[in-house]
């Protein structure tokens, strides 16, 4: 069975190598749906859900202020997590995800209000990876 894997970042280079990572047969050997641009949170967190409805993802990925780099507010990451089906399917266990962001403010924010969220400087995918096989 086929493995899915949704990356929502809006920095390339990250995207990039989270793709990689991901993609690799070793370390996940996922195929990869990336997205990410600059717009509004609201914008992007529908981009986010109508796409996570499109397949069956097993692991999400994404910036917790996605279309809004440099927010405070993890918007995004609480309109993804507020769809009804997204939340069944997450609290399910049929998809694994994290939202991450630089910003302390963002990940205390979007912790305080129970949404999964790292820094992303303490995130490593590879070892994410790892714990979810």
């Amino acid at each position: 069975m086929e493995k899915l894997a949704l990356l929502g970042l809006h920095n390339e280079g990250l995207k990039n190598s989270y793709t990689m990572i991901c993609e690799d047969e070793e370390l996940g050997g996922y195929i990869v749906d990336a997205l990410g641009r600059v717009c509004s949170q609201k914008e992007m967190a529908q981009e986010l859900i109508e796409t996570y409805k499109q397949k069956p993802y097993s692991l999400v990925i994404f910036d917790l202020n996605l279309g809004q780099p440099g927010s405070n507010d993890p918007d995004t990451a609480r309109t993804f997590f507020k769809d009804p089906e997204i939340k069944k399917d997450f609290i399910d266990g049929k998809f694994k995800a994290v939202g991450i962001s630089g910003n302390p403010t963002t990940v205390r924010t979007a912790k305080l209000e129970d949404l999964p969220a790292v820094y992303t400087s303490y995130f490593n995918i590879i070892e994410f990876l790892e714990s979810i096989k």
